[in-house]
């Protein structure tokens, strides 16, 4: 009788009489099918029990089809797109499902996290590398970035089992490449309680691979997330090492990675001198080896320090030309960003209408993107704005909605700092509010 290549040859996979009465008898692959499913534990996706199966997602979901046409197989009610097997007595011993079908299974969804990482643009990856598509077992994600981080968001705690079965299959390719992703993708959502544990379970699957460039980027990803927790000596340590691996394995292209995410370390703590040192060092550094995407990052972070700083002309010329080159890359979602550090050169220049148009069209950008995490910059940029001009209950209100995503993503210290704003203009409000009650003419004009 046919078994599976994945099942060891001494296991018996089937009963000898497998058809009951009443049931029609089924083709191997399907018996393999519903085999799976009665030894899978909760409803699946139709590739994880393809991988399993070790059949094709189109030729399994053909046979789960035939299987609940005869009641031996159910879609899940919540999603579709799983399957379980039927109530009743199911007509085939369940399948052992062995570490040859869970590797399959870690490929398949390794291959879905580098989908939803591509739509994001999330690359993060050593040297640029791509997950090779399965055409038996495509991944099933939906095509924007707002469905792809609904999608991580969903899965993120079974990705986070992934990676420590990788680990414990051996499979550390596997391991640290799901890692990096995961890691990855939570730049863009956000801190949650399971990221450490992904950071040192790929880890340990890098070093025990001796995969440096990935070691260096796991504590890269690590020194970004703790920075977005608020803790800053965390994320320089992190960002240290990354760098000393990278600078004692001759990566040049990884040192430059590296003085960006130092660099960002001094502009979020208002170290401007530091940052500036940094981020000239970088734009020389890329321009020489011809790096036009970090050219670009170091030029927008430039323009953001010297924005800060008050050298509003110059920043103003950087951020434009960032911004231009950002858009010929297609790298449209950090358009807001750059928008925003605009709006706050021209803030400062005083040249409202300017500032008020780059701060409009810096959320128009971030909600186009579909990334939330793009969005409290130009909102509290509109704020100051809004506030500048007495517009200070509008202002109050865009504050509370970047402090709500703010708090939403886990940035802790910014959280602090947007409530830190609301309550300085609430209390500019309130005394506002004050004025016009004791002076009724004032009161009536501002009507």
């Amino acid at each position: 009788m046919s078994m599976t290549t994945d099942i060891p040859e001494a296991a018996p996979v089937w009963e000898t009489g497998i058809e009951l009465p009443g049931i029609v008898p089924l083709l191997a692959p399907a018996r393999r099918t519903l085999a799976v499913l009665a030894a899978l534990q909760a409803p699946a996706p139709v590739p994880e029990i393809a991988a399993h199966a070790d059949l094709p997602s189109a030729v399994t979901l053909r046979h789960l089809q035939h299987l609940a046409r005869l009641g031996l197989a159910a879609p899940d009610k919540a999603d579709s797109t799983r399957y379980q097997a039927g109530p009743g007595r199911c007509p085939v011993r369940p399948a052992l499902l062995s570490a040859r079908g869970r590797t399959a299974v870690l490929a398949w969804r390794l291959e879905s996290a580098g989908q939803a990482a591509r739509l994001l643009g999330a690359e993060v990856l050593p040297n640029g590398e791509q997950i090779p598509p399965d055409p038996d077992r495509p991944p099933h994600l939906p095509a924007g970035r707002t469905e792809a981080l609904a999608w991580f968001t969903g899965e993120r705690e079974a990705l986070a089992s992934d990676v420590e079965s990788a680990y414990e299959l051996g499979e550390d390719h596997l391991a640290w490449r799901l890692a990096l992703l995961v890691l990855g993708l939570t730049c863009f959502t956000g801190p949650w309680h399971g990221w450490r544990g992904i950071h040192q379970c790929g880890l340990a699957a890098a070093r025990r691979g001796q995969h440096r460039p990935a070691q260096a980027m796991l504590e890269e990803l690590a020194g970004k997330l703790e920075l977005t927790s608020g803790n800053r000596a965390a994320a320089l340590e992190h960002q240290q090492r990354a760098l000393t691996i990278r600078a004692t394995g001759g990566d040049v292209l990884g040192v430059l990675r590296s003085l960006n995410a130092i660099g960002l370390i001094f502009l979020r703590e208002r170290a401007w001198r530091e940052a500036a040192e940094v981020f000239d060092w970088a734009l020389e550094m890329a321009g020489n080896l011809g790096d036009e995407q970090f050219e670009t990052f170091a030029l927008l972070n430039l323009g953001a320090v010297h924005a800060a700083e008050g050298e509003h002309a110059r920043a103003a010329a950087e951020l434009e030309s960032a911004i231009a080159r950002l858009r010929a890359a297609g790298r449209d979602p950090y358009i807001a960003n750059a928008l925003q550090d605009l709006a706050l050169a021209w803030y400062g220049a005083g040249d409202l209408e300017r500032a008020a148009h780059c701060a409009e069209q810096g959320v128009e950008a971030a909600v186009s993107a579909g990334i939330p995490m793009f969005l409290p910059g130009p909102l509290i940029e509109s704020a100051r704005i809004q506030a500048r001009r007495g517009h200070l209950r509008v202002a109050l209100a865009l504050l509370y909605e970047a402090h709500g995503i703010y708090a939403e993503i886990g940035d802790e210290a910014r959280t602090a700092r947007t409530l830190a704003e609301i309550e300085a203009t609430a209390r500019t409000a309130a005394s506002s509010d004050l004025s016009e009650s004791a002076d009724p003419a004032a009161a009536q004009a501002s009507e």
